[in-house]
């Protein structure tokens, strides 16, 4: 999971983001949505058995109006024009209420009545608009705005002050749900369309990874059955960093120094090749007497190492005991390499085996008669067997 989010983090950061404000839009629709409707109430310290509003009161809010009065006997609501409930309440005490306080409750004002005007029910009246009457419980009066001019409400209970409360429905706007739902699924999308792009672009890496990948090399045995191979991965770490810093450590060569290790490994071929020959040349070891020989018939070989036995017989010499025979005899290449370093015997598993190194002798030739060299010469006319490799 952890390899998911870091591949495709920008897919997951604006895929939240659109979430978030999917959500935020459908919360300011519901949780945050504020109420349908506006109520105020009267305050609980007015005793007055009358009670008006002051004209735009009832139209503070342009939606329509609920008006609602309980009382512990009669109750009666009414509302008419302004001038008619300011005229029916002139000179009687009563409650003017004359707003709306912060907190929801109705600002109010007293006033005292004048002169000896008397309290009087508005039931019996045929100026008011519209008007309710209850005799016990709460009488509910709608008022719709549309109607035109200055409107006041009167409310009135012979035995005590009336409760009052005064309820809009103003109704609410959602203006950011619609906006904020759409910019969340535009996000995601968006999102979509990222994760879509990182995936490709991560399957064509791992593809061009695939592809350079160098294959690795198929060995078989020496009855032609394929060896496992160790992929070059496999190798410690810390080999690999040396080899890195190795190869980072070698200097960069140019076009000039190509071409001329290019043409000393020519030359060096070359003189493998020129060792080579010299090999077949120098004829076969032969370990009973410690010298190669030319390749020649058998019975020849034969007769001829006779002959020396009999020499040597004669001569009361000892011929050397052939060398040991060991089970791993040294190839062409060791001996070449090694007559390369100079080395006239190489020696393996204890026994050491001659080269074949002919020694170089510059400017100092020794002279020898014709008849020394006559004395090389067999009666088949070739070079002795004992004889050192030809001379140049």
């Amino acid at each position: 999971m952890a390899t998911v989010f870091r591949r495709f983090w920008l897919a997951w950061l604006v895929a939240a983001i659109g979430l978030v404000l999917i959500c935020a839009g459908i919360a300011t629709a519901t949780v945050f949505r504020p109420s349908d409707t506006q109520t105020a109430t009267l305050p609980s310290s007015v005793d007055s058995q009358i009670v008006v509003t002051r004209p735009g009161v009832l139209s503070l809010y342009s939606s329509d109006l609920t008006v609602k009065a309980s009382g512990p006997a009669d109750t009666v609501v009414a509302i008419g024009r302004s001038t008619d409930v300011a005229g029916w309440v002139d000179g009687m005490a009563h409650t003017r209420i004359d707003g709306i306080d912060t907190d929801g409750t109705l600002l109010v004002s007293t006033v005292k009545a004048t002169g000896d005007a008397q309290v009087s029910s508005p039931a019996d009246s045929d100026m008011w608009a519209a008007s309710r009457q209850v005799t016990k419980g709460s009488a509910s009066l709608e008022w719709p705005q549309h109607n035109d001019g200055q409107w006041s409400l009167i409310a009135y209970s012979p035995s005590g002050a009336p409760k009052v409360s005064l309820e809009w429905h103003t109704g609410v706007k959602t203006p950011w749900l619609w906006p904020l739902v759409i910019a969340g699924i535009i996000a995601l999308l968006l999102a979509a369309l990222i994760a879509w792009l990182s995936a490709r672009r991560l399957r064509r890496a791992d593809a061009g990874h695939v592809d350079e990948r160098p294959a690795t090399p198929t060995e078989v045995d020496e009855w032609g059955n394929p060896v496992a191979q160790v992929a070059a991965t496999d190798e410690p770490a810390d080999e690999r960093e040396a080899e890195s810093d190795i190869a980072a450590d070698l200097p960069v060569e140019d076009d000039e120094q190509v071409s001329e290790r290019e043409a000393d490994d020519s030359i060096e071929a070359q003189q493998e090749a020129a060792w080579d020959a010299a090999d077949d040349e120098a004829g076969v070891y032969d370990p009973t007497t410690g010298y190669r020989t030319l390749a020649a018939p058998a019975a020849w070989q034969s007769e001829e190492r006779e002959e020396q036995v009999d020499d040597q017989s004669s001569a009361e010499c000892t011929i050397p005991a052939p060398p040991p025979l060991s089970a791993h005899t040294p190839s062409r290449k060791q001996m070449r390499e090694a007559r390369k370093r100079g080395q006239a015997t190489i020696e393996i598993d204890g026994v050491k085996y001659p080269t074949g190194l002919i020694p170089v002798v510059r400017d100092q030739v020794l002279a020898v008669s014709d008849s020394e060299e006559g004395a090389d010469i067999d009666e088949f006319g070739g070079d002795s067997v004992f004889g050192e490799e030809p001379r140049s």
